[in-house]
């Protein structure tokens, strides 16, 4: 287990926003042993119960953004494993994309949390298979831009770490894309992981990593420490069924529907 440390941000949330966010991770990877399905219902909920508490403690817009980000997030990445072209999805992250752009130019000029540019970096990141090549481009930039930001700001933050090992992963090589620059920062998301939320991310995507380098101690070991976690977890068991075939989760993410139809997955 891990255990939950503060974390500083540039701009502080109070202890009892920062616990509202941790919470919202933990009910994320508690979600993994549902069915995609019941996620999604389990997300709606949770994001209901949660708007009535924010209003009851008084937690700031930034902060009700933030978890409404990583819900969608969730609740996107259940729908695409339902139906990788469920009609929900585009509308869904158009939504949220367009009130975080609100958000910003908003408050263009005040000091953002990191992470508030963390989640609306994961936002942004998703909905580029809906942009045009050139719109890709930029909104890509603009997702790097944000996580060196939130990183600047909390220099030991796993979640940018994470944002940064996937941005490398899929960046061109000419752009700095590199695998093993991957690695290196999912390496520092795991050793600063703060809570098992973290630790799973860190260690599920860390795993395909090194798949696809063929290290397979660390990636065994890696996987051990995902089953450790939660067993009998959903997200690894669709892991196994892609490493068996010889894809990872990124190839799966590049090309689901392909491979959703070839493994039926």
């Amino acid at each position: 287990m891990v255990c939950t440390a503060p974390l500083f941000c540039a701009k502080n949330l109070s202890a009892q926003e920062q616990k509202a966010i941790d919470d919202m991770m933990m009910f994320r990877l508690d979600t993994y042993l549902l069915t995609p399905e019941k996620t999604v219902k389990a997300v709606k909920e949770y994001k209901q119960t949660f708007l009535e508490e924010a209003s009851k403690n008084h937690y700031s817009d930034e902060t009700i953004l933030i978890v409404e980000n990583y819900l969608v997030l969730e609740e996107f990445g259940s729908l695409e494993e339902i139906n990788p072209d469920h009609p929900e999805m585009k509308p869904l992250l158009k939504a949220q994309s367009e009130k975080n752009e609100q958000w910003f130019k908003k408050h263009e000029k005040e000091e953002k949390n990191s992470w508030l540019y963390c989640s609306y970096a994961g936002i942004i990141s998703s909905y580029l298979r809906y942009q045009n090549f050139f719109t890709k481009i930029e909104k890509g930039l603009l997702v790097k831009e944000y996580l060196e930001i939130a990183l600047e700001q909390t220099p030991n933050m796993s979640l940018a770490q994470m944002g940064l090992a996937l941005w490398y992963y899929f960046a061109p090589a000419i752009s700095g894309g590199s695998v093993n620059k991957s690695i290196t920062y999912y390496e520092e998301a795991v050793s600063n992981a703060r809570n098992d939320s973290e630790l799973f991310t860190a260690k599920y995507y860390q795993s395909q990593c090194y798949f696809h380098k063929n290290k397979k101690t660390e990636y065994n070991d890696a996987m051990n420490v995902l089953k450790s976690l939660l067993p009998e977890n959903r997200k690894v068991t669709l892991l196994e069924k892609l490493n068996k075939a010889g894809y990872t989760i990124f190839d799966y993410q590049e090309n689901r529907e392909k491979i959703y139809k070839k493994l039926g997955i």
